[in-house]
This record gives structure tokens, C-alpha cells and sequence, in this order.
């Protein structure tokens, strides 16, 4: 099997009535739906209407399958953004200091930011949500301006979403990098569901720059 980045999650669960919502943080999250057994990401959970049902997401067999889809395709539609990309992929599980992205596995803190409204499949035996953070990424620049992001996980839950599901193992890992673009949630999820449709195959370099306008990018 082709070595993947391995991510890693501290679980934090977070209940509210059916009405109600729950705050996350700005890491990459993942929520198990009552009669599913598998997670799915936000990303995915919080956009898989977007399109409608015309439009979903390309299964992939592995990681790296993904990410090379993704790539490529970043590399042909819009290629200024490919060599960020290309320096994130090729920085999975680095710990060469030197380096722009740092993995650290560790405890995760937990930063709520964002208060979400989830569908009601979502809603567990208890009529409430779990929500898993995946992720805590911090940033920090040294007095030489080098900027550094690091990535604190942990192997045990990232483990179990690998075997589980890799396409919503690719949308928390992707979503990572597009936190680089914006800091608005809502941009991050849609341009992530974008990257992992079967549309983005076959939209022109033109329609991608369009509908991301329509992100608000």
C-alpha cells in the first residue's frame, strides 16, 4: 500500500437537542450519522447537497489516489495555486523543523469557533450529534518572519477512518490546506466538495475560476 499522510483525531463529543447547534473549532471535524457506520467529515456532511444529487464526490481506493487527482487537476485549472499544494503534499508527516508544515502527535485542545446546524440524519440513538475535532493547527513565525504551521493528531481514530472510509479521509486532509486560502468555513467546505466532484473533472480552467467567485474567493 502507498505510504499515506496519517492524521489523527482526539475525540471530543459535543450533544444538543435537535434544534440546537455546536461549536466547533477551525480543524477538520467528523460526525458519525445515526444507521451509518462509517464517519463522515464535515466538509462533506455540510455540503453534499450542494449540487444536488447530480453532482458527488469521485471514490477513490486510497489516499494518494486522491491527492494525486487533486494535484493534477489544481495543476491544469488553477496552477498558481499548485505549488502550495504540491508543498503540503509532499510535507505529510514532516518533522524536519525546517520545513513550512510540522506534525506533532499530542493531546488536542479543543477551540470552539463555530456554532453548526446539522441535518437531523445526523442525530444519534440519544437524539443528539457527536462531533469528533480532527486536527489542531496552529501557526507561528520566527524572528526571521519564517512562517510554520503545525499539526498537532493523534493515530488511534485516524486509523479507523482510513480503514473506513478514504474519501472522507481526503476531505479532512485537503481541507487543511485550503486554510490557506480563507478563513471563512463555509469557503473552505465548498471548495473542498468542489476539488473531490466528478464536475471538477470536467469543468475548463474558466468555469473553476467562475464558480469559485461564486464561493466568494
Amino acid at each position: 500500500m502507498v505510504n499515506l499522510l496519517i492524521l489523527f483525531i482526539t475525540v471530543i463529543s459535543f450533544s444538543f437537542a435537535k434544534a440546537g447547534g455546536v461549536q466547533v473549532g477551525n480543524g477538520g471535524n467528523i460526525v458519525r450519522c445515526q444507521g451509518e457506520s462509517d464517519f463522515f467529515s464535515l466538509e462533506y456532511i455540510m455540503t453534499k447537497n450542494m449540487y444536488g444529487n447530480s453532482v458527488q464526490p469521485v471514490q477513490v481506493r486510497t489516499l494518494q489516489d486522491s491527492l494525486n487527482r487533486i494535484s493534477n487537476l489544481i495543476a491544469q485549472k488553477l496552477p498558481k495555486l499548485a505549488p502550495s499544494f504540491m508543498e503540503f503534499v509532499s510535507q505529510y508527516q514532516n518533522s524536519d523543523s525546517s520545513k513550512t508544515y510540522l506534525w506533532h502527535q499530542a493531546d488536542i485542545t479543543p477551540t470552539p469557533s463555530e456554532n453548526l446546524f446539522l441535518p437531523s440524519w445526523c442525530n444519534n440513538s440519544f437524539g443528539t450529534i457527536d462531533v469528533l475535532q480532527v486536527i489542531a493547527r496552529t501557526i507561528t513565525i520566527d524572528s526571521k518572519n519564517h512562517v510554520q504551521v503545525h499539526f498537532d493528531y493523534d493515530p488511534d481514530m485516524m486509523s479507523e477512518l482510513e480503514y473506513t472510509s478514504t474519501l472522507q479521509l481526503s476531505f479532512l486532509v485537503v481541507h487543511e490546506w485550503i486554510w490557506n486560502l480563507t478563513k471563512d468555513p463555509k469557503k473552505n467546505r465548498k471548495l473542498d466538495y468542489l476539488l473531490h466532484s466528478t464536475l471538477m473533472d470536467s469543468m475548463t480552467a474558466n468555469e473553476v475560476a467562475q464558480e469559485l467567485v461564486k464561493f466568494g474567493f
